[in-house]
C-alpha cells in the first residue's frame, strides 16, 4: 500500500523544507490551453453574492506555493548485462508515488510531503519541483491526457489538480453547491471521513478520464470514532476533458470498501481494481461497469494494487506477490508464477508489502514494481514473473532502502518512481537531522529491449 507507507516512512504533517520563488505554479482565472489555442474556463468558486454555497474544493493558495529547478544526481546500475538510469531530483525529505510520461516525453512526477509536483522534458537532468502547499499533503497519481493537460489528485481533500500548460501552473477542480447535504457533493469530497481517498487517475484520451478510490461516509454514532464510518469504492468520470467530474453508479453486488487502480485499453474498454480481490470491467468508457471474478478463493483477501493490459484481451492484475492473468478478456484467469523474496510470507498479505504496479511494453513483455525496491519481468506475456533487478543491489550500497511505487511506459522506455534512503550531496538541514530523514526522490529508467 503505496499510500500509506509514504505517509508512515515520511510523517504524516510534516511541514515540507522547500525554498524557491512562488513563481507561476498557481492558476487563477481563465487558462490558455496551449496546445489547441482555447481558452479552458477557470473551475466555478463561490462568492458573497451566493448564500448558501458551498465549493467541493479550496483552491491553490499561491503564497503556499513554491518552485524551484534541481539538476538531478544520477547512476547507473548495471546487473549482467542489464541497465539502469538512476534519476535523484531534490533534496528534501519527499518521495515519488507515480508517474507519467507524456507523448512529447515530458515526465511527471507526484508525491510528498507538500503535494510536490516534478517535471522534466526527459532529456536533461534539470527537475522543476513544485510544491502546492508547506504542509504534510500527499499526492497519490498523475495521468497526462494530452495537449498540455496532466491532471493528479491527492491532498487531505481528495483534490482533482488539473494544468492545461505543461505543468507550469495548477488549478483544483471545483463545484458549487446550495447544499452540503447534496449526494452529489458528498461523492465528489469522497465522502465525509476524510483521509485517502482519490487513490488513481487515468485517461482513455484527452477527454474521457477516471478517478477512483474509496468514499467514506458517516453512519450515526460519535463522529470522531472511525468504526462510525462505511467505506466503499467509488469511481468519478469525466467526458469533458476534466472540466466536470461525475459519480459512477457501481453494481449493486459491488461490496469492496476501496478501488486502488484503474486503466483504460481503448475508449471504451477500462479496468478497475481494489480490495478483497475486487476487480470491474467497462465496456462503454466507464458509464457502466460489471464484476469481474478471478475464480480464486485467495483472490478474495487481497487488495489489488496493480493492473496492466497489453489489448483489450490480454493483461494482468496483481498484488502482494501474487499476479493473475487473462487472454479472453476477463473471461478466464490463470494465475502467474512469481519471485517472492525469502523473506516474504502469507503472514505478510496486505501489509504493504509487494507488488505495487505493473504494465506491459507488448503482448510478451511485462513489468512490474515492487514496494521494496525490485523490478520484476515477464517474457511470456505473464505466465512467469522472474527477478529482473534488485535496485538497492545493483547500487552497491549507494541506494538503501529503496521502495517503487509507479511506474509506466512510453517512448521505447520504462519509467519507475519512489523513494530511496540515499543521502543528498549537501548537508541535509537540520529540521531533516531532528527527525532522521535521510529519503530522497527516486526515479528509474530503462529502454524496453
Amino acid at each position: 500500500m503505496k499510500k500509506w507507507l509514504l505517509v508512515l516512512a515520511l510523517g504524516m504533517g510534516l511541514a515540507a523544507c522547500s525554498g524557491g520563488d512562488v513563481a507561476d505554479a498557481a492558476s487563477d482565472g481563465a487558462v490558455k490551453d496551449t496546445a489547441s489555442g482555447a481558452a479552458s474556463p477557470a473551475y466555478p468558486r463561490c462568492d458573497e453574492a451566493r448564500d448558501p454555497c458551498f465549493d467541493v474544493a479550496k483552491s491553490v493558495n499561491p503564497y503556499e506555493v513554491t518552485a524551484e529547478n534541481h539538476a538531478a544526481d544520477t547512476l547507473m546500475l548495471t546487473v549482467r548485462g542489464r541497465v539502469v538510469t538512476a534519476h535523484l531530483p531534490g533534496v528534501y525529505p519527499f518521495g515519488f508515488n507515480a508517474i507519467a510520461v507524456d507523448a512529447s516525453g515530458h515526465v511527471f512526477a507526484v508525491g510528498g510531503p507538500g503535494m510536490r509536483i516534478a517535471t522534466n522534458d526527459g532529456k536533461s537532468n534539470i527537475w522543476r519541483i513544485v510544491a502546492l502547499t508547506g504542509y504534510g499533503d500527499y499526492l497519490q497519481n498523475v495521468a497526462v491526457p494530452g495537449d498540455g493537460k496532466a491532471f493528479t489528485i491527492g491532498g487531505s481533500y481528495n483534490q482533482i489538480f488539473r494544468t492545461l500548460d505543461g505543468g507550469q501552473t495548477w488549478e483544483s477542480f471545483n463545484k458549487t453547491f446550495e447544499s452540503r447535504d447534496d449526494p452529489e457533493y458528498r461523492a465528489l469530497k469522497f465522502g465525509e471521513g476524510g483521509g485517502l481517498g482519490a487513490l488513481d487517475v487515468v485517461f482513455a484520451d484527452t477527454q474521457l478520464g477516471l478517478v477512483v478510490g474509496r468514499a467514506s461516509f458517516f453512519k450515526g454514532g460519535e463522529s470522531g470514532e472511525y468504526t462510525n464510518y462505511q467505506d466503499i469504492g467509488q469511481i468519478l468520470r469525466t467526458t469533458d476533458g476534466g472540466q466536470n467530474w461525475a459519480p459512477v453508479a457501481l453494481p449493486a453486488a459491488f461490496d469492496a470498501t476501496i478501488l486502488t487502480r484503474a486503466s483504460f485499453v481503448d475508449a471504451s474498454i477500462g479496468w478497475a481494481v481494489g480490495n478483497q480481490g475486487s476487480v470491474l470491467r467497462t465496456a462503454d468508457g466507464g458509464a457502466h461497469w460489471d464484476i469481474v471474478s478471478l475464480n480464486d478463493p485467495k483472490a478474495k483477501n487481497m487488495r489489488l494494487t496493480a493492473l496492466g493490459f497489453s489489448n483489450a484481451q490480454h493483461g494482468c492484475v496483481g498484488g502482494d506477490y501474487a499476479i493473475w492473468c487473462t487472454w479472453d478478456g476477463g473471461r478466464q484467469w490463470q494465475r502467474a508464477t512469481t519471485y517472492a523474496p525469502e523473506s516474504f510470507d502469507d503472514s505478510d498479505a496486505g501489509d504493504g508489502k509487494g507488488i505495487y504496479q505493473l504494465v506491459f511494453s507488448d503482448e510478451r513483455h511485462g513489468w512490474a514494481v515492487t514496494t521494496q525496491g525490485l523490478i520484476l519481468a515477464s517474457d511470456d506475456g505473464g505466465k512467469n514473473w522472474k527477478l529482473w533487478m534488485d535496485v538497492a543491489q545493483a547500487s552497491n550500497g549507494k541506494l538503501q532502502d529503496v521502495q517503487l511505487f509507479g511506474l509506466t511506459v512510453a517512448r521505447g522506455k520504462l519509467w519507475a518512481a519512489g523513494m530511496t534512503g540515499a543521502k543528498p550531496n549537501r548537508p541535509p538541514s537540520e529540521k531533516m537531522v531532528s527527525i532522521g530523514f535521510t529519503y530522497r526522490p527516486l526515479v528509474l529508467s530503462w529502454p524496453t529491449r
